[in-house]
């Protein structure tokens, strides 16, 4: 399988919020894995799914391409601050594959994914996203044509509050504030859903390399937080 997990990926590519089916799958593997990492759950954000799916498409959020329009200063600040990850594949899109592929760059933390104590500040962007201690909300969408497949998760904290950087996520500065190590003891049954086996989650670090990265918008704003 041709598969990538990158900082950005330029394409005309139509995407749209992803079926619930999938929604369902991501929200429990990215609950397990921070539970796992020591952090709260996040909650799903229709909004920000709905957001990233335009924003691919457009370069705008809903609504700005029209100047006659003010569609609400809320989903403009769905913008930033964030941090995306993407993962795209030549066959249709695996959600527990991207996860894995997400997730496996931790074994380049110093120490590995449950011994590193300085929050794992380079090379695991897109795992530092998914365990990022402030996020509250993400969403996800997908293409649903092969050229290639894409999947894009936006991570989002709430909006920019001057004096607490630490909590934009992937912030340079603040990873080991932000970023705590795995669990050692044996918790597959404390971080549900119990089916989502650690063995699962390290699938992909003995399998052929693959690029990882994280695209994160460090520009901030502080709007009023948006109701997610």
């Amino acid at each position: 399988m041709d598969y990538r997990a990158s900082q950005g990926f330029n394409s005309s590519l139509s995407l749209q919020a992803v079926a619930p089916a999938d929604r369902d799958k991501l929200l429990a593997w990215h609950n397990k894995i921070r539970c796992l990492h020591q952090v709260d759950e996040l909650s799903w954000s229709d909004k920000l799914a709905e957001f990233v799916a335009h924003w691919h498409q457009n370069g705008a959020a809903p609504g700005e391409e029209d100047p006659d329009r003010n569609t609400g200063r809320a989903m403009q600040t769905l913008m930033q601050p964030t941090a995306d990850n993407y993962f795209w594949s030549a066959e249709p899109i695996n959600t527990s594959l991207a996860m894995q592929v997400w997730y496996a760059p931790s074994q380049q933390c110093a120490g590995g994914p449950t011994q590193f104590q300085d929050g794992c500040p380079t090379g695991a962007l897109t795992f530092a996203a998914m365990v990022w201690s402030s996020v509250k909300y993400f969403g996800c969408a997908a293409s649903d044509k092969h050229d290639p497949y894409l999947l894009i998760c936006r991570y989002y904290a709430g909006p920019y509050r001057e004096g607490h950087d630490a909590e934009v996520p992937v912030m340079k500065g603040f990873f080991a504030e932000q970023v705590f190590p795995r669990r050692t003891i044996s918790c597959d049954e404390e971080c549900p859903p119990a089916e989502i086996q650690i063995k699962d989650i390290e699938a992909m670090f003995n399998t052929e390399a693959v690029r990882f990265g994280s695209k994160t918008d460090k520009s901030v704003t502080q709007d009023e937080s948006p109701k997610l």
